[in-house]
């Protein structure tokens, strides 16, 4: 773990950024003592969305049906 003062965050705040993207932890220090401590984030693997079976869903509503005039159908069959 390396220190920082609340000065070389001010000041220097490109080569604190610097050190953090390498993984560094950082202590940051005002008048001696530590005020605060700056990590990076954890590192997550990203997850493939499972997407939704959308033709599956439409052949167990309407079966096996094969629908030519999709205009002429939906009048027929609505509410």
């Amino acid at each position: 773990m390396t220190k920082a003062t609340v000065r070389d965050l001010r000041y220097g705040f490109p080569s604190v950024l610097s050190r953090l993207e390498h993984g560094d932890t950082i202590a940051i220090t005002k008048r001696g003592k530590v005020v605060a401590r700056l990590m990076p984030p954890p590192t997550v693997r990203a997850r493939k969305a499972k997407r939704p079976d959308f033709s599956e869903r439409i052949r167990e509503i309407y079966g096996k049906r094969r629908v030519d005039n999709f205009v002429q159908w939906y009048v027929e069959n609505r509410e």
